[in-house]
């Protein structure tokens, strides 16, 4: 009960000031002070004319908050100094009448229970929720303590009697109608919050499939026609051959040469062209919910050993300088899924290369600082690669992590690949 009391004054204390509603309920608190400086513009003048100068008081009163509360309100956008003042002054005005008790006041209290309430409700219904205990308790004390022989002496026996009841009941459904109208207009405002929430992400989804299948069919497209393009002079050199043999044999070992290069691009595209597929089957698979984790015992020199062989020789096609650090406390002996951990590598690896023109690539293998090795607990590694290509500017930093999302497109038009393979 304590747990569902806090959470209902914790959501009660939510602002309904935003968005659409912003306006509207800035509407409704102006055209509910309007209202309250109307009639106690008119019940002062009827005060005044009658010698009722107490009453005075209050309507004077109650029309200099109504005007402060429509000023702050509705043209100088201070909600929090209007709140202030509706409640501060309210609470002031009321304590007065029903302190001096003065005479004819009973049925202007009524009406005014409902509007200026109902404006520091809609500014702050915690605040509202307080006003209804402390008018509750103040009207109790002067209807059922001593007090009550000074109010039998403005007011008839039959409001002395039903006054109270009428009052907490009066209270009550102002406070109930004003509470169930900030949770309906929260409730409200956390749907359309969903639908806008769903609409972006249905926005992106579709602006993701968009660019997916732009990126795809550029990054297919590419090795495939290499295919074809290298296909085409096996083809042409294979006939050239069979039609004019060359009669000398470095002439013949040179067009077999030039074949067997055109058959090793023909080899290297084919491979592009696997993995970019197999990076879809492997989106495809993660975000179905299939991706499983093959985990056994593995030797992590021998990921390490893999991965720098072959990166070793696409670092030497390309005059680069290629270098592995490995912290000698490091475990051999782990388990995992030894794929996955060389999948990482390699994406990495293949990056800098791939973005590297001249000088060196390095990868260093640490474990995290702090880290102790117990067998059977997890080691977390810490896998760097340091190069010296063309980095990437801090502005794209944000999209390393993103699906088939390249950086800086304008100068690596001409680099093949589905992004930088991080995600």
């Amino acid at each position: 009960m304590i747990r569902f009391l806090q959470n209902t004054w914790k959501e009660l204390g939510r602002s309904i000031f935003v968005g659409e509603r912003y306006e509207k309920n800035v509407r409704g608190i102006s055209v509910g002070a309007g209202l309250v400086l109307l009639v106690n513009l008119i019940t002062g003048t009827m005060n005044f004319s009658q010698g009722y100068y107490q009453a005075l008081v209050s309507s004077v009163a109650l029309s200099v908050i109504s005007m402060l509360i429509i000023y702050f309100m509705a043209f100088r956008d201070k909600r929090r100094v209007a709140c202030i003042i509706g409640v501060v002054g309210i609470s002031l005005i009321y304590t007065y009448d029903a302190v001096t008790i003065s005479a004819g006041q009973s049925l202007v209290i009524f009406w005014t229970l409902l509007l200026p309430w109902a404006f520091c409700y809609l500014v702050s219904v915690r605040a509202g929720i307080i006003m209804s205990v402390h008018f509750s308790i103040l009207y109790l004390m002067l209807f059922y303590t001593p007090l009550r022989q000074f109010v039998e002496l403005s007011y008839p026996e039959i409001v002395v009697q039903r006054f109270p009841i009428l009052y907490i009941a009066d209270s009550f459904l102002c406070t109930y109608i004003m509470v169930q109208y900030h949770k309906n207009t929260l409730h409200q405002m956390d749907y359309a919050d969903e639908l806008i929430r769903a609409k972006e992400d249905a926005d992106r989804a579709n602006k993701a499939k968009s660019d997916f299948l732009a990126n795809m069919s550029h990054e297919i497209r590419t090795p495939i026609n290499a295919v074809l393009g290298m296909n085409e002079m096996i083809l042409r050199e294979s006939l050239k051959a069979r039609d004019q043999v060359p009669k000398d044999q470095t002439a013949l070992r040179g067009a077999f040469t030039e074949i067997s290069g055109c058959a090793g691009n023909v080899d290297s595209a084919g491979h592009n062209l696997l993995a970019i597929i197999n990076d879809i089957l492997d989106f495809s698979k993660i975000e179905s919910g299939k991706m499983e984790l093959a985990e056994a015992d593995y030797k992590f020199s021998s990921v390490l050993n893999d991965v720098s062989n072959m990166i070793s020789f696409k670092a030497a096609d390309k005059g680069l300088d290629f270098s592995v650090d490995v912290d000698s406390g490091l475990p051999d002996g782990l388990y995992g899924d030894e794929v996955r951990v060389r999948q990482v590598i390699t994406n990495i690896l293949n990056n800098a290369i791939k973005y590297t023109k001249e000088g060196c690539v390095r990868l260093s293998v640490r474990m995290k600082e702090g880290t102790a090795v117990r067998e059977g607990e997890p080691v977390e590694l810490v896998i760097a690669v340091k190069d010296t290509g063309i980095g990437i500017h801090r502005d794209d930093m944000d999209k390393l992590f993103t699906k088939f999302e390249r950086v800086d497109m304008e100068h690596n038009s001409t680099v093949e690949g589905t992004g930088l393979g991080l995600a």
